[in-house]
């Protein structure tokens, strides 16, 4: 039988704190002087003997153990939300808590996820439950983890969609890739297996010495002794890599800064509002080189809002059929941090091993204290397993070398010389798992999607908690050199290739020439507390992440009509102009219904107002969260001295707002001119 062993008093859970709860707790003390009074949302008030908090950072933690006038213990009550692939930077929360006694534990939320395994082809809204069936190795696309109102719903009532998927379980106990992470910090990794990874050095040497390079208009192509690489001079990508007369590639090789969000992700700050366009690139390929054996490609990658990645790319092949991709990628500061830094191929399904020296286990910047080390062997379904209730990021393990084979196919192999590289295996591209709410219905496509990554950012858990930790993003602000080496795997392996001179050197300067612009003047002063920094903020050249309005936004509250004008250093000829602004409806801020402009000579004569073009407009005008961006080029601007932006508002929320009718939000941020 259960013996229940009361060892604590609870006031409740979640709400609020006030007098009735002070009263409670004095009650609680007269009546049972042996036992605490425990209540979360006193948080540091008296009324509680044990400070328990929920969703505290690290820092808050230290913060709290480090004031000498705290005596109470801390317990807290809920942290490290487990919703979807989370639990980033549990060992930093036990490294903090072993450094300090007051700090005595946690409770991780939640043990499982809430939610039905059902098979769609049986089970319709409003019949018995679904097929309930023994393992989350399921058949697609019949059968899905349901959860929230997909199992129906109630009048007048909202449901809150995966919230409750929060678990280091799936709903049948099969164990998430977290749980291993739990175990490793919970037993200070007592059962990590590390082992040294990386071989020592061959003498082989670089054998390029027959590789033939030929530049046509469209292609470059590297060839030599039974293999062929080929180079689109359009987008930089490695269209086709041959070797007897065997295609490795099922879609071209190409860089990579886009992962499908976590559910962590859609709600972080510096998460997918901060990557926005990242996964919608397209390339302009600025200059060409050819070499020795080498192609080289410089490029600039630009998404719909007009933020730009420089990316430098030089492919070299020896004799044998080894590539090696060198690349340098320059952010610029145009994004605030990217999810990762790599490149992205498909694989055909012909290949169906995966042969890899590295960790066994999923690992992440801020989730990998869970170590098994040596050469692993998995089955590539096995390693494409959806994991989550939602389609999202998962499955990236860290490697020196990973080595994909199968029946009737060259096998290949890809290694990082320099450091441990990132690598997933999927059925579905980027793409679709980005749109995609659920399992429901998706059909796996005709070919692998291979992720190899140079970096790649935490996970954290701000779903309910601190979002990724600084140290675990990848700052827009730097540069990152790197290379993977590629080798059809009946070629003897030769040491790889020395970093390319011109990777390790100068970008250049290939930018888009700017036009400086003296002083911005508004018609209307910018609202409080969105007039911090204006008008600087306006031409820093650093897009601002919707949801983050403290950073990077010029507000205005209310206003139907808004005017900035521009006053250029000198006298200038006009290229495009171009003006970020925000539509983030459940912040009540609406883009603009029109952005004109017109420009000057003197100030006194300006030429007729022109509407500006939107480039990227909401998916959907009711929910979408986005940085939107309007451009114009003019036809005849020259000797120009002054530009005038013309915002036409909504100054209320508009009929379809749920508080239609108050005051509505502009919020801008950037605006260029370009020569």
């Amino acid at each position: 039988r259960n013996h229940p062993s009361v060892i604590v008093w609870s006031l409740g859970n979640e709400c609020g704190n006030g007098y009735c709860f002070e009263e409670a707790y004095r009650f609680l003390k007269g009546k049972d002087g042996s036992r605490p009074v425990v209540y979360e949302r006193a948080e540091q008030a008296w009324n509680t003997d044990i400070v328990c908090t929920m969703y505290p950072s690290v820092e808050d933690l230290s913060a709290y153990a480090r004031n000498v006038r705290n005596k109470r213990p801390y317990i807290i009550t809920e942290y490290c939300h487990a919703m979807g692939n989370s639990m980033g930077g549990l060992k930093d929360y036990w490294d903090t808590i072993d450094k300090y006694p007051l700090l005595q534990g946690g409770f991780i939320w939640d043990w499982a996820d809430q939610s039905f395994l059902v098979d769609s082809g049986q089970w319709t809204v409003g019949s018995t439950w679904g097929q309930m069936l023994p393992t989350t190795h399921y058949p697609l696309p019949t059968c899905w983890w349901a959860a929230g109102g997909d199992l129906g719903e109630l009048p007048g009532i909202k449901d809150d969609d995966n919230f409750c998927a929060n678990g280091i379980m799936a709903a049948d106990r099969t164990p998430h890739p977290a749980a291993e992470e739990v175990k490793a910090v919970y037993t200070r990794g007592r059962d990590n297996v590390v082992v040294p990874l990386r071989e020592a050095a061959g003498k082989g040497t670089l054998r390029n010495g027959e590789v033939c390079v030929q530049r046509g208009k469209a292609y470059a192509t590297l060839t030599g002794n039974g293999f062929e690489a080929k180079i689109d001079l359009r987008d930089g990508s490695i269209a086709s890599y041959r070797y007897n007369d065997r295609e490795l590639l099922a879609k071209p090789l190409r860089c990579n800064f886009w992962r499908p969000p976590t559910d962590n992700d859609m709600v972080d700050v510096a998460g997918a509002r901060a990557w926005q366009g990242l996964d919608r690139l397209s390339a302009e390929v600025l200059s060409v080189t050819t070499g020795h054996g080498e192609v080289g490609v410089l490029m600039r990658l630009r998404s719909d809002d007009g933020a730009a990645i420089r990316v430098k790319q030089t492919v070299e092949a020896d004799n044998e059929g080894r590539l090696q991709l060198s690349y340098m990628v320059v952010p610029g500061g145009q994004y605030r941090t990217l999810p990762k830094v790599g490149v992205q191929f498909g694989l055909d399904t012909a290949y169906m091993s995966c042969l890899f020296r590295g960790n066994l286990y999923e690992t992440y910047p801020d989730r990998r204290a869970a170590q098994r080390q040596g050469t692993w062997y998995m089955d590539m379904g096995e390693m494409a397993q959806p994991q989550y209730v939602v389609p999202q990021e998962q499955g990236n393990r860290e490697a020196v070398w990973v080595r994909f084979s199968g029946d009737g196919v060259v096998p290949l192999t890809l290694m990082s010389p320099d450091t441990m590289l990132g690598f997933c295996v999927r059925r579905w591209s980027d793409s679709t798992l980005t749109a995609a709410r659920r399992w429901r219905g998706m059909v796996p496509e005709d070919c692998y999607t291979v992720s190899i990554d140079h970096r790649q950012a935490g996970l954290g858990t701000a779903t309910c908690g601190p979002g990724v930790a600084e140290r675990y993003r990848i700052s827009g602000d730097s540069t990152y050199c790197y290379r993977f080496v590629l080798v059809p795997d009946d070629v003897e392996r030769v040491c790889p290739f020395a970093m390319h001179p011109d990777i390790v050197g100068s970008m250049g300067n290939d930018e888009v020439a700017t036009l400086k612009i003296k002083n911005i003047t508004a018609s209307r002063k910018p609202s409080a507390p969105y007039d911090m920094g204006f008008p600087q903020l306006l031409v820093d050249g650093r897009r601002a992440v919707p949801g983050d309005w403290r950073h990077g936004w010029v507000g205005f509250q209310g206003q139907d009509t808004v005017e900035l004008t521009l006053m250029l250093e000198g006298y200038e000829s006009i290229g495009t102009i171009s003006v970020g602004a925000c539509h983030s409806p459940g912040d009540w801020v609406v883009k603009p219904y029109d952005v004109q402009v017109q420009w000057s000579i003197d100030g006194n004569g300006w030429s007729s107002w022109e509407s500006m073009n939107l480039a990227n407009p909401p998916a959907d005008l009711y929910s979408d969260s986005r940085r939107v961006r309007y451009t114009l080029t003019p036809r005849k601007a020259k000797s120009i001295h002054y530009v005038r932006l013309r915002f036409v508002c909504r100054g209320k929320l508009p009929i379809w707002h749920p508080y239609a009718g108050e005051p509505a939000w502009l919020m801008i941020d950037e605006v260029e001119i370009a020569k």
